[in-house]
């Protein structure tokens, strides 16, 4: 009698613990190769989608609240844009301080080739900034509270730019826009590698580089408040490396 009153509570536990998970709404179009569809903005939880319409050429921003109630649909308004692979940092105080909502689009276009380019769009999907051909951005913090744009271009060596930005993140945006703790460029590399830093990475005290099997191939210190680290991979032998920064870590790989 025992083992069947035990089982029962067990069964009863463990159905209590499920009950508590629910989906609240699958969306289609967002999260695109890991870019989060989730943001913070004006002190509110927002969704959003992007629909590309291959049969007209069009792109729209589907923005949604957090009961996931379509507030806002809008046609990107740029010239032969045919299609938006990536969104990265959606907010509302960080690129300018008119209370719309930006973000940047990473996309394709008549006239961008086989490549890609970037721009800085708000919620009414008009262009407000042209970033050029590069397919990466992350931003970072500097110790007197300001904040700055980094884009580059992740398969090759065009090198980086670095943009000041006139506005600013609140704490919770910046901890829900750490999606990206470091970026590493030019990737694939040869002779050498740069990585920047951001978030939880930016105090840590040494980089340190494994093979794709996992076996420990390099290390060097990280200067204290230093925002990016240059690796000589002149000895390195082709193919997949993992680098890890503290709990973080991320892959190039050696042409």
């Amino acid at each position: 009698m025992k083992h069947v009153i035990t089982a029962f509570l067990m069964l009863f536990i463990k159905l209590s613990v499920f009950a508590q998970i629910t989906l609240e709404k699958e969306y289609i179009n967002g999260g695109m190769q890991g870019i989060p569809s989730a943001f913070i903005a004006n002190d509110k939880l927002y969704y959003f989608e992007i629909d590309n319409n291959y049969n007209t050429n069009s792109c729209s921003f589907l923005l949604y609240d957090e009961n996931h109630q379509l507030i806002k649909s809008s046609l990107i308004q740029i010239s032969g844009i045919e299609s938006i692979a990536e969104v990265y940092l959606p907010s509302d105080n960080l690129f300018n301080k008119d209370g719309l909502i930006e973000f940047i689009a990473c996309y394709q276009s008549t006239s961008s080739g086989d490549g890609t380019l970037m721009a800085i769009i708000n919620e009414d999907g008009q262009k407000i900034y042209d970033l050029g051909h590069y397919n990466k951005a992350t931003y970072i913090k500097t110790p007197n509270n300001k904040f700055k744009l980094l884009v580059h271009y992740q398969s090759d060596a065009k090198g980086m730019k670095v943009y000041n930005l006139p506005g600013i993140l609140t704490s919770i945006q910046e901890e829900s826009l750490k999606n990206i703790s470091s970026i590493a460029f030019p990737n694939p590399a040869s002779d050498f590698i740069n990585i920047t830093l951001n978030g939880k990475t930016i105090n840590s005290k040494k980089i340190e580089v494994f093979n794709g099997k996992g076996h420990f191939i390099d290390s060097k210190p990280i200067d204290v408040g230093a925002n990016s680290i240059t690796l000589n991979t002149s000895a390195y032998a082709k193919g997949l490396y993992i680098y890890k920064i503290g709990n973080q870590q991320g892959k190039f790989v050696i042409k």
